[in-house]
């Protein structure tokens, strides 16, 4: 009976640890097919900037990186970033985000603001602003330039532009009548305006433009040197234009305040013309001279005498031998 007792106490024994070993199987399965998640830090990656010995910092980019990382170390390092690995990986650097779409309305408000810019004469390099009211608010003032009527091949000749700001300025000593015809245009500018001229298969100087700077005291003058290179006929094209600062990032721009055309006549002709008309002058000059001697010799007679009886000397000696 003690054997009997005994036995029933180890198979109950065993029974509840096989019960056991079957719970925790069965609770512990579902767990080990979850995968697993790992609370680690994810990997980083260091970028290191390093600049040569004695070589000086400059830029605010790298005095940037030094205020993100003071513990370098080195006197070669400039600085070390350490980002997540997933934020950007090594060696290949994250590429912009792309242009948002411009809109169709956008576009055609662009256009429509370029054309109106053209028809004014403006030139913009930048963002298309509507400056129509700032164009129409431009001071006037009078422009005068010289036009001339010909040229010669190879023989320099001026062209002299002012600009009167004031009414009462007195420009008239700055023109030479050699210079030609002076004609008038009436025209607004600003404050820094810039002149250019050009032609063709002319010699220019200045060749670019000139910037000048107007006020109300005096008036603003511009001249330039032409050479002619070839025969026939030139246009000479005559532009000014007002700089002006427009827009949040002030951006230059440039409305056209005068634009003429000059046509001269260049040949060898014009040279002769001047020879003929030089020696015609010198023919007037000695027919006058002879003609007044003609009148004195006959209107002073001891003076005809005495050059008579000069003449009947110096031909007798001859009649002798």
């Amino acid at each position: 009976m003690r054997n009997a007792g005994f036995w029933k106490i180890w198979i109950g024994a065993i029974g509840a640890i096989v019960v056991a070993v079957i719970a925790v199987a069965v609770i512990a399965l579902p767990r080990a097919q979850q995968p697993m998640v790992s609370t680690a830090p994810p990997p980083v990656v260091t970028w290191r900037f390093d600049r040569p010995p004695g070589s000086p910092i400059d830029g605010a980019w790298m005095h940037e990186f030094l205020k993100l990382d003071k513990s370098a170390g080195s006197d070669k390092t400039i600085a070390s970033i350490t980002a997540p690995h997933a934020w950007r990986r090594a060696g290949r650097p994250a590429a912009p985000p792309p242009d948002p779409p411009v809109p169709a309305a956008a576009q055609a408000g662009d256009a429509a603001c370029r054309a109106k810019e053209r028809s004014l004469g403006i030139i913009n390099a930048g963002p298309c602003v509507d400056i129509g009211a700032l164009v129409d608010n431009l001071a006037e003032g009078e422009y005068r330039f010289t036009k001339p009527k010909a040229a010669y091949l190879g023989q320099p000749f001026r062209l002299t532009l002012v600009l009167k700001t004031a009414a009462n300025q007195d420009v008239a000593e700055r023109f030479e009548p050699a210079q030609g015809e002076v004609v008038v245009r009436e025209g607004k500018y600003a404050q820094s305006l810039e002149a250019t001229l050009r032609a063709d298969d002319v010699s220019i100087e200045p060749s670019g433009p000139q910037l000048r700077t107007a006020t109300w005291a005096a008036p603003v003058e511009w001249s330039w040197t032409l050479t002619p290179q070839s025969e026939g006929e030139k246009r000479l094209v005559i532009e000014v234009a007002a700089n002006l600062h427009v827009g949040a990032d002030k951006h230059l721009v440039q409305v056209t305040t005068l634009r003429e055309a000059v046509l001269i006549q260049v040949g060898l002709l014009q040279r002769i013309k001047l020879y003929v008309a030089q020696f015609n002058g010198f023919v007037v000059a000695l027919t006058g001279l002879l003609g007044a001697l003609g009148a004195l010799w006959a209107l002073v007679p001891p003076i005809r005498r005495g050059l008579s009886g000069l003449l009947r000397r110096r031909d007798r000696p001859r009649r002798a031998r």
